[in-house]
């Protein structure tokens, strides 16, 4: 009993916990086998290459699951880790809470191998290995759903597609005669409601007689593959290379610098540190003529938003690039990332647009808070739309990805693999409108 206690249960204790909770992960059945096989090798050799091995399978186990949830590659994931700095992680009672219980769980698996190794190695491998089969059965049934189908080559061999080319916002610049300002919103992980209620809630901003009169509205949704840097590869560049590559390989020639090169001011504005993801290196290789971050944003004074993800407000971004236009004296292409709606989010009073107690609309407090920032968001986009200009704008708002939700429940709220794309392009431009 003791090698099952110390070889299958207490390595996968906190996703016992979890799958009671109705939290899912993504399939780790080669981890459960790795944690197995240490343990049978426990009864063999020495105390050192047992914690040596352990904690190898234990990094992998802990890295492979958090990447696939967040949509990274095993190696994109390690890659992170020089950005751990930049997060306030221990801010999230879950990411507490699982990492305590971990480290926990280890150590106690750890003391019963090295400890009771002569009850170990009398233990038999049988019940082991039928007790590891089950555990890796039980994994597999409750976590093979389709809102966690991840493949390690993401989108290897599957067609390209991106929100730019659909909505055909990219064709339109193609043939534009008279420049006309864009601002390209992505905002993070802002999924496909399945239920069209939800959806009709966020988009209520865009459904205004005021709108309508001003702008021709259209709504989609993509697929998309990987995190948000992969996403930002999809809409500004065409492309599923990675952004490392572009500081490394051959250039891309992504939508910025297609716009500098026909006289547009080219601007990126995101609401966090510009060391996060590297992109004040690989943003000018967009073509980004230049660049604000939380760093360049915190001398104005605003509020900060977030709780792991620590902040600007995306609503005060948006007001703010609202002042940029009316400004501009060229052709103006703007870009912004959103950041106050990544996992985990930090609630807000009840203050906001939508009620959210006892989980509101939606049956869940948590996507709610979510729904309630994506419609301040959205708000703040068809005020900025609707505000006075010398010029006209053309708006595409997308998702980068699914939001990257612990619970079974809370991820079948949303479509699979889509991310949703609203764009609003401007009504006929007249000679006195051009920038």
């Amino acid at each position: 009993m003791v090698l099952i206690v110390a070889a299958v249960l207490l390595p996968n204790a906190v996703f016992f916990v979890a799958m009671a909770l109705g939290i899912g992960t993504p399939v780790r059945a080669v981890a459960i086998l790795a944690y197995l096989v240490v343990g049978l090798l426990a009864r063999h050799v020495r105390p050192w290459l047992v914690v040596a091995l352990y904690a190898g399978v234990f990094a992998y186990d802990v890295a492979s699951t958090t990447a696939l949830l967040f949509g990274l590659s095993f190696v994109e994931m390690f890659t992170v880790l020089k950005f751990a700095l930049e997060v306030r992680l221990f801010a999230s009672p879950l990411y507490l809470g699982a990492g305590f219980g971990l480290v926990v769980s280890a150590v106690l698996a750890l003391r019963l191998l090295i400890g009771k190794r002569t009850l170990v190695r009398k233990a038999g491998v049988f019940p082991a290995l039928v007790a590891g089969l089950v555990v890796m059965g039980l994994d597999v049934a409750v976590n093979s759903i389709a809102n966690y189908q991840f493949g390690t080559a993401f989108a290897q061999g599957k067609p390209f597609a991106s929100a730019l080319k659909s909505s055909g916002l990219s064709q339109r610049l193609d043939r534009q005669t008279v420049p006309r300002n864009v601002l390209v919103v992505m905002v993070e992980s802002l999924g496909v409601f399945k239920n069209p209620d939800h959806r009709a809630l966020l988009e209520q901003p865009f459904t205004t007689p005021e709108v309508a009169e001003r702008y021709d509205v259209r709504w989609g949704d993509t697929v998309y593959y990987g995190s948000t840097t992969a996403a930002e590869m999809r809409e500004l560049c065409a492309s599923r290379r990675t952004y490392q590559s572009l500081l490394s390989g051959p250039k891309t020639d992504c939508l910025p610098k297609k716009m500098a090169d026909l006289g547009y001011q080219t601007l990126a504005v995101h609401g966090f540190s510009s060391r996060m993801f590297e992109r004040q290196n690989w943003y000018p290789e967009l073509g980004f003529q230049s660049m604000l971050f939380a760093e360049d944003l915190a001398p104005l004074g605003w509020p900060r938003c977030g709780a792991v993800f620590l902040g600007m407000c995306d609503t005060d971004v948006l007001r703010y690039l609202g002042t940029i236009l009316k400004t501009a004296r060229k052709p103006t292409f703007l870009y912004m990332l959103s950041l106050n709606t990544h996992i985990p989010v930090a609630p807000k009073p009840q203050r906001g647009p939508l009620d959210c107690r006892g989980g509101g609309r939606f049956g869940d407090k948590e996507v709610c808070n979510m729904a309630g920032m994506w419609a301040e968001l959205f708000a703040a986009v068809a005020a900025l739309a609707l505000s006075p200009q010398n010029a006209p704008l053309d708006i595409l708002i997308v998702g980068d990805h699914a939001p990257p939700l612990w619970s079974r429940q809370q991820r079948g709220l949303f479509k699979p693999g889509r991310v949703p794309w609203l764009l609003l392009s401007a009504k006929a431009i007249r000679a006195d409108q051009t920038p």
